[in-house]
């Protein structure tokens, strides 16, 4: 039987995620409230390596076009909270993670709340898989070299080892790369254009799947 929409097929994620790059890009007065519907999907979809690569590039599209504090935010909190339609495993999260990461890197962290954001940040920061740890402490280091003693203040309550070690990774927070690239948030709900290396769909999607998929 051809995949249809409603199966788990990687073709068929593929390119769902195509048309949601699309829509992005090409859509004026699109608010992060309707962003945020489709970011559970991609951060679950992480634990298909196929998906990997174009669910990566729409999560920068978004950091980008929006604000890298939407991204930060959102990511966090269903990594945190397994808000999506499935139990992620510790490698999903830490793939999402790694792509937050890599978004500070590029465009910084925005205007986030970190009153909002360092709940879920300090449970990650707990996380029993290394991995997890690891790639959230890189987040709080880049938190912590822009707003300093807060950020320090929050983690006070953790548990000691854990305190004693973020203390360290913070004393190495000042040499953190700055950002190189720049961001646009939305104003008056409309997004300005931006440049983006388009990949052509049948890079990842023969045209006789999308023909199958479409019509089953």
């Amino acid at each position: 039987k051809s995949p249809g929409w409603n199966q788990a097929s990687s073709p068929v994620n593929q390119l769902i995620i195509d048309i949601q790059r699309h829509v992005i890009i090409k859509a004026e007065g699109i608010t992060k409230a309707t962003v945020s519907i489709i970011l559970p999907f991609l951060v679950e979809k992480l634990s298909d390596r196929k998906l990997k690569t174009p669910i990566t590039e729409l999560l920068n599209i978004i950091a980008e076009a929006i604000c890298p504090s939407f991204i930060i935010h959102q990511i966090c909190e269903i990594s945190a909270t397994n808000k999506g339609t499935k139990s992620m495993s510790p490698k999903t999260i830490t793939s999402a993670l790694e792509i937050v990461g890599d978004i500070i890197k590029n465009y910084g962290v925005g205007n986030i709340s970190v009153a909002d954001l360092m709940p879920h940040l300090l449970k990650l920061l707990q996380y029993k898989t290394q991995d997890v740890k690891a790639a959230s402490t890189i987040i709080i280091k880049y938190l912590y070299k822009k707003f300093g003693d807060p950020i320090e203040k929050s983690i006070l309550d953790l548990p000691g080892p854990v305190v004693e070690r973020l203390k360290k990774e913070f004393s190495l927070a000042a040499s953190l790369p700055e950002p190189t690239k720049k961001f646009y948030r939305i104003i008056t709900l409309t997004l300005k254009p931006t440049k983006v290396a388009r990949v052509p769909l049948t890079k990842f999607v023969t045209s006789d799947i999308i023909e199958s998929a479409t019509t089953a």
